[in-house]
């Protein structure tokens, strides 16, 4: 399976990067250059951070730290202390019926679930030979670690000696992700082209510019300058509310935020360019 994920991740790659051929912008118009950037942002960007954050995910370690049972998975952590386990089993194998919210991909099962074990919280690379965490509060975790029977055991071990814990908040289990860091910066660096973009470069525009570009990037159709004011306006807007709904999603799959972050900035960033462009065409 590895070296089909590597070819098909070059093949995206590749195909992300074939309309470069076509946007290229005039040698003598340098600002224009601003609408590639922002293009590889955008584009590329989100085919390398999907990758990135597929590859991390695929990975989710299982450790024991004190008095707490730590998940990482890649963009994620999931803290569950001592206290709040109830019982511990090795489960052989596990059917996952229905995604209730979360992901799956291959290899990758993140999220809520209804499965034969009933509603589980899951965090696996593979179902067959699983460790299942049951909560005091009803809860039940499923993780898939290299050394599933050693892990049941250090964990019963931990849970008998009953140690003592930090306070924990959301019924003792915290996750943690940078979803929202993430998103806050992207949203921030939107905001912050796109005040640069409204307030200095648009007044220096005037009312008739190019508003579509042929694909050897010269200007097909012309227009009024308000087209580019209403198409800023209608990207942060968008920008809010897909950093609303990935946060909202987020809660039960972590790392989420990471994916639409440069296609955000990178829209910015060729919105900006387009308007430099226009100006290269008008004076």
């Amino acid at each position: 399976m590895g070296w089909k994920y590597g070819l098909t991740m070059v093949l995206l790659l590749a195909a992300s990067l074939a309309p470069l051929y076509f946007i290229v912008p005039s040698k003598s118009c340098y600002p224009g250059w601003l609408f590639v950037l922002g293009y590889l942002v955008a584009l590329p960007g989100t085919v390398l951070v999907v990758h990135y954050m597929y590859s991390r995910m695929r990975r989710i370690v299982v450790e024991l730290g004190g008095s707490e049972i730590i998940v990482r998975y890649g963009l994620g952590e999931l803290r569950i202390p001592g206290e709040a386990v109830s019982d511990v089993s090795f489960e052989p194998r596990v059917k996952l019926y229905l995604r209730l919210g979360g992901m799956s991909l291959p290899g990758l099962h993140i999220g809520l679930y209804s499965s034969s074990l009933g509603r589980v919280w899951a965090f696996l690379n593979r179902l067959d030979q699983v460790v299942r965490i049951d909560l005091h509060d009803g809860r039940r975790i499923l993780v898939s670690p290299e050394a599933p029977l050693a892990l049941v055991e250090r964990i019963r071990n931990m849970v008998s000696r009953n140690l003592r814990v930090h306070p924990q908040v959301n019924g003792g289990v915290v996750t943690r992700s940078g979803d929202a860091r993430v998103l806050a910066v992207s949203l921030a660096l939107v905001l912050l082209v796109t005040a640069y973009s409204l307030g200095v470069v648009y007044p220096s525009m005037p009312d008739r510019v190019p508003v579509h570009f042929s694909t050897n990037m010269q200007p097909d159709r012309w227009g009024s300058k308000t087209t580019y004011l209403a198409i800023h306006i209608i990207s942060v807007v968008f920008a809010v509310f897909m950093a609303i709904i990935v946060l909202i999603i987020g809660r039960t799959s972590p790392g989420l935020g990471y994916i639409p972050a440069p296609a955000m900035v990178g829209f910015s960033l060729m919105m900006l360019g387009a308007m430099e462009m226009a100006l290269c065409f008008t004076g």
